[in-house]
């Protein structure tokens, strides 16, 4: 009797230590997820610090940077404004520059869009107007340059700041569209439903120029198999518009389907973006959805898109 007592004993001391040890064990676990936790709160804010370190070194940098290439201008100061829109399509832009040194001797020119002009002096400080044109993109055909002659010396420098690329940005309309859903292709039929959206961006500045005409095209291999007039629903809806939109075509495996917006503005210019796009490759039925907006002259030469 007292061995068996002894058994229990022992036995009941030895869960007693491993009650013990595994409190133990919990405390240092739960103590060690603190230490983590707080380990991980000082790399989050050691971060913080770097990031801010970062920044601010980023900024010293950029102002060091901003600094040397004040004093290593030629200039102390240009300012320039945009006219309205000509009948042409182009946008008298009119600019004036403050030279650092100015003589009696001191003339300026511009370089622009492959012209040089002289600038006309008022005091100390020389300006210009040119009509330039509102597709051109200055990042490809050079960016504007003026040149200070003082007697015999020539000095240039670009207008590196000054922004004239696609000017029409801040005079015509845009048109944005989107077509997304499911379709099912099958002998010789492809059947479309779509979330249909069409946005009628205005123009930057205060411009007059709308949106006129707006049609929904579809296109097979690139030849027009349909249109619809939409130019009632979107207009009506404040330049915002959506729909569901599902039709049957009749299109083969190898065949490439392209629903358009084609948007006239009151000046003519035609407007086209592509809304949904449906093709195979490889046997796999491939949907796509594009931005991108393609501008057309009313004699219908391309000034800005994709094949420009």
């Amino acid at each position: 009797m007292e061995e068996k007592r002894n058994k229990i004993t022992k036995k009941g001391w030895l869960l007693i230590g491993a009650g013990i040890l595994l409190v133990v064990m919990i405390l240092r676990v739960a103590y060690l997820k603190s230490e983590i936790e707080d380990l991980k709160n000082r790399v989050n804010s050691l971060q913080n610090h770097v990031n801010n370190y970062e920044n601010q070194i980023n900024a010293i940098y950029n102002n060091v940077d901003q600094k040397l290439k004040e004093e290593a201008s030629l200039l102390a100061g240009s300012d320039y404004s945009f006219g309205k829109l000509t009948d042409g399509g182009k946008v008298p832009f009119t600019i004036r520059i403050t030279p650092k040194e100015v003589t009696e001797k001191t003339s300026m020119t511009l370089t622009m869009d492959g012209e040089t002009i002289p600038m006309k002096r008022e005091g100390s400080d020389f300006t210009v107007t040119k009509e330039i044109g509102m597709f051109i993109d200055y990042d490809q055909v050079g960016r504007p340059k003026v040149t200070i002659t003082e007697g015999e010396i020539q000095k240039s420098e670009f207008l590196e700041m000054l922004d004239v690329s696609y000017l029409f940005h801040r005079y015509l309309p845009s048109v944005e569209a989107h077509g997304s859903g499911h379709s099912v292709h099958s002998n010789g039929e492809l059947k479309i439903s779509l979330d249909f959206s069409v946005h009628n961006q205005p123009a930057d500045e205060n411009s007059q120029v709308t949106f006129t005409k707006l049609l929904r095209v579809e296109e097979v291999n690139g030849e027009e198999i349909g249109r619809e007039d939409i130019t009632e629903e979107v207009l009506q809806q404040d330049g915002s518009f959506s729909t569901t939109y599902s039709k049957t075509y009749q299109v083969e495996k190898e065949d490439e389907l392209r629903v358009y917006v084609v948007a006239t503005d009151s000046l003519g210019y035609v407007h086209k973006t592509l809304a949904h796009q449906w093709f195979n490759v490889d046997g796999d039925a491939t949907e796509t959805i594009f931005g991108g907006e393609e501008i057309y002259a009313p004699d219908g030469t391309l000034l800005y898109g994709f094949g420009k």
